[in-house]
């Protein structure tokens, strides 16, 4: 026999006060419970691996990597392969009339590439080889390879935010309110700038009757007050374009914290009048990290938090100074080739050392800088993610020296040197609003 219906149950309505005690009690009650907090720390290396020819080394194991901070090893917990493959690109689908579709046509890679254009440290005519051949490069660049275009002159401007459409970044570039205002700022300071104050002594000496065989007290003392009056605007112009440098570092740092995996940055300038670690004799000195500039200190943990990776590219292209160019072969022309020298000499010094404390590489004396920029990309598109929890507990502001080694093989290893044991959170990123 057929069981006999049932009439359904009529919904209850249930009510605050017979379903949840009320907000009164439930907050004496959320008093009594016991608030648990935990704090932990984490180090996050990028590490790129390649061989002599400088190619990319894929394929290796969490097992042969060791990572020691301040000579003693850590134990890695986190360990991630990143590896660029090629882009292939699709054939847009056929949408109907108004529609449209945001399927990227290449696969989006794991880290982003800043292109950063120095128009403070750089003079006016290496800026226009800069131009150029970022515009070459941009006609062909990879499909998927995400770019965004910053300049830094007195003050940090983003040009065009991160995207793979290299059209838009051109014509970004090619505004006349952007890319192509050629800057010179009062703290900037050229080869032309020291080629002017060196005239204009010459022609002091020369009214001062002092080239022309005669040496006299008087001509000295005034030509070297010239010169130094010289030397002394030289100078803070130089300290005026540190400080507005780091600046411009802090805030992109800050720009870069929003935004997931690594970050390249190809900073293109003719100088690099700042570093982001304590030299060897800072560490070893009786203050330690302390007596390292303030600034500099903030702008390498920004960075460092952020995830960014320093590949400096010198504006200045392929430099050749040939004695023979020297008017006369006389003393005072040979000097002054030697002083030029020793100049390009401590700005590569300085971009092998930012590329180095950063995990990036450094391009030196080339023309190619678009050639430069490509490989930058590419460099920057293999690595593996190491991250550990440091065994010194000790927050206390010093800087901690970081060490990388494979057990296996020999290979190139780029990564960050170190970091600063600060007690202070990430930065606070603001990707949506320009925030320079």
């Amino acid at each position: 026999a057929p069981a006999p219906a049932v009439a359904p149950t009529p919904p209850v309505a249930q009510t605050a006060s017979s379903s949840a005690p009320a907000p009164e009690a439930a907050q004496a009650e959320l008093q009594h419970v016991p608030l648990i907090k935990a704090n932990a720390r984490a180090v996050e290396l990028d590490v790129v691996v390649t061989d002599k020819k400088q190619a990319p080394v894929t394929g290796l194991g969490r097992q042969l990597f060791e990572v020691l901070e301040d000579g003693k090893p850590q134990a890695v917990d986190y360990f991630e392969e990143h590896t660029a493959k090629p882009a292939q690109v699709s054939e847009a689908p056929k949408l109907a009339a108004n529609l449209y579709t945001n399927l990227p046509a290449a696969p989006v890679m794991d880290s982003v590439n800043v292109v950063l254009i120095d128009k403070l440290n750089t003079p006016l005519q290496d800026q226009v080889h800069v131009h150029q051949q970022i515009l070459d490069f941009l006609q062909r660049m990879k499909p998927g390879t995400k770019i965004a275009i910053f300049v830094m002159g007195s003050r940090l401007r983003l040009i065009h935010g991160f995207t793979s459409d290299s059209e838009a970044l051109r014509a970004a570039l090619n505004d006349p309110k952007n890319g192509d205002i050629l800057e010179k700022t009062d703290a900037s300071r050229s080869r032309q700038d020291d080629a002017d104050d060196q005239d204009q002594a010459d022609m002091h000496s020369v009214m001062m009757g002092g080239s022309q065989g005669r040496n006299g007290t008087g001509y000295s003392r005034s030509r070297g007050s010239l010169a130094g009056g010289q030397a002394s605007i030289a100078g803070n112009q130089a300290g005026e374009r540190v400080s507005m440098t780091l600046t411009g570092l802090e805030f992109l740092a800050r720009y870069l914290a929003g935004i997931e995996g690594r970050k390249n940055l190809i900073w293109f300038s003719s100088s690099f009048p700042v570093s982001v670690f304590p030299s060897g004799r800072e560490q070893k000195g009786s203050l330690g990290s302390q007596s390292f500039d303030p600034g500099a200190k903030e702008a390498s943990s920004l960075l460092a938090l952020s995830n960014v990776a320093v590949y400096p590219v010198n504006a200045e292209g392929m430099q050749m100074d040939n004695a023979t160019e020297a008017s006369g072969y006389n003393q005072d022309s040979i000097g002054k080739l030697g002083q030029k020298a020793g100049e390009r000499s401590n700005v590569a010094f300085a971009m092998n050392e930012l590329a180095d404390d950063t995990g990036g590489k450094a391009f030196t004396n080339t023309n190619d800088l678009a050639g430069a920029l490509t490989h930058a990309i590419d460099d920057g598109a293999h690595y593996y993610t190491l991250a550990y929890t440091p065994a010194n507990k000790k927050m206390d502001g010093a800087f901690r020296r970081i060490q990388v080694r494979l057990t296996e093989g020999s290979y190139d290893l780029a990564y960050r040197r170190g970091y600063y044991a600060d007690d202070h959170a990430a930065p606070e990123p603001n990707p949506d609003s320009d925030p320079l």
